[in-house]
Parts: C-alpha cells; sequence; structure tokens
C-alpha cells in the first residue's frame, strides 16, 4: 500500500514552488503598499524567507537562513530593474523603492549616500544610462546586501541567544 506522504523531493519541490511563487505575488503587489508599512513587509519577507529556508534545509541556523532570505530577496530586486516595477514617476526616479523593503530605510539612506557619492565618478567611466543603473541599482543593492546581510546575521544570533537555542 502506497505511503499517504509524497516521496522527500516532491516535498521540497513543491516548498520551492511555493516560495518561488511568494515572491512573484509580494513583488507584483509590494510597490502598492505606502512608505509607512515598509518597516513591517522587508522584515516580514525576510523572515517568512528563512523559515521556508529552514523548512527546506532543517539543519540550517537560523542567522544563515536569515542571511540567505535577505539576499535572494535583494539580489530579486536587483533581477527586476530591468521591468522599471519599483522606479517612482520623476522627481523620485532616482531611488529605487524595493530596497526600501528590504534591506529597509534605515540601510538605504546609507546606500543611496554611497551612491550619490560615487555616481559623479561613474559618469566620467561609464556612459550616462549605464552609470545611472548603476548608481541607482547596483550600488545600493550591494551597500544593501552587504550592510544587511550583517544585519540579518546578528539579529538571528540575538534571537537564538535570547531563546537559549544557540549552537
Amino acid at each position: 500500500m502506497p505511503s499517504a506522504n509524497p516521496p522527500y523531493e516532491l516535498n521540497r519541490i513543491l516548498i520551492l514552488s511555493q516560495c518561488i511563487l511568494i515572491t512573484a505575488w509580494t513583488f507584483a503587489v509590494l510597490p502598492l503598499f505606502n512608505i509607512s508599512s515598509m518597516l513591517l513587509i522587508g522584515p516580514l519577507m525576510i523572515v517568512a524567507g528563512a523559515v521556508i529556508i529552514r523548512r527546506i534545509v532543517p539543519m540550517m541556523s537560523l542567522p544563515i537562513a536569515l542571511v540567505l532570505s535577505q539576499a535572494a530577496i535583494i539580489l530579486s530586486a536587483m533581477a527586476l530593474a530591468p521591468t522599471d516595477i519599483f522606479i517612482p514617476n520623476i522627481p523620485f526616479d532616482d531611488l529605487y523603492v524595493a530596497y526600501f523593503y528590504v534591506p529597509g530605510p534605515h540601510i538605504y539612506v546609507l546606500a543611496h549616500w554611497v551612491s550619490g557619492f560615487a555616481s559623479s565618478g561613474l559618469l566620467h567611466i561609464l556612459p550616462y544610462h549605464l552609470a545611472s543603473i548603476v548608481a541607482i541599482v547596483v550600488l545600493p543593492g550591494i551597500v544593501g546586501l552587504t550592510i544587511g546581510t550583517l544585519q540579518w546575521f546578528l539579529l538571528g544570533l540575538a534571537w537564538q541567544r535570547w531563546r537559549g537555542t544557540a549552537e
């Protein structure tokens, strides 16, 4: 008699497909939210991603799952840059709205400052369109990825320490 539970590999495929559908839906609906929800939606996306990652790989620690979730969201936002889904209308078109959600406005302010500092040099090296894409999407994404990774790793360690589950 066949077992009621699907095979392990099928479970992993189902979880991955759910993750992809949730991510696509989130990025499609994300620009509809107002600015006051940014501080809540970004962390919820990261924690939900970490839960899905830990369901796929149960032995993974919480800090690493949070880091991977945050990195996947930021890299997805960078990959979606050519669609202009997160580019607001003029005069705010030099901001990339996705980075307000993940890694968050507190890190995006620093990332935007770094890209503003580097943009004058980029305009001398690269063509205008490419320099603007690097300054608006790539540099803030890299800054958000590195500082956000540290932030979420430390938050995961703090949570494990507080719960008494540190390895």
